[in-house]
């Protein structure tokens, strides 16, 4: 049986777009300052986004699982390429000093409808 990248993937959850500002995946890894650089935290869109004008699609560390700083964010990402299926890779950078991790996404504008979710590859070289 063939397995593909995914099979080893660390979910981060999804979140429901709706109101500006910035809001946490489901999820939180505990990854107590293990080097995950040179990988990427894969964000899907669930359910297409609607309403809104953009997104930004965030990597957070933490190393209290409280106050969180964003370490990589994507590009701004227009309502037009939020269609289902879309994938997003945020690449996670070197030397990683965080025991907590999370995805996260900013939006612009009120989103009347939109799901996104995101996986970490564990595979190196994504």
């Amino acid at each position: 049986m063939q397995k593909s990248r995914f099979d080893a993937a660390l979910n981060f959850g999804s979140v429901t777009l709706g109101s500006a500002g910035t809001d946490a995946l489901t999820n939180v890894l505990k990854i107590d300052k293990a080097d995950p650089s040179y990988r990427a935290v894969n964000f899907i869109v669930e359910t297409a986004a609607a309403g809104g004008t953009s997104v930004q699609l965030l990597v957070q560390g933490s190393n209290d699982n409280s106050t969180y700083v964003t370490v990589a964010e994507s590009p701004v990402i227009l309502e037009a390429k939020l269609v289902k299926d879309a994938n997003f890779d945020v690449h996670i950078p070197q030397n990683w000093n965080y025991k907590y991790m999370r995805a996260a996404v900013t939006g612009v504008g009120t989103h009347t409808a939109g799901k996104i979710s995101a996986c970490m590859d564990v595979y190196p070289g994504v």
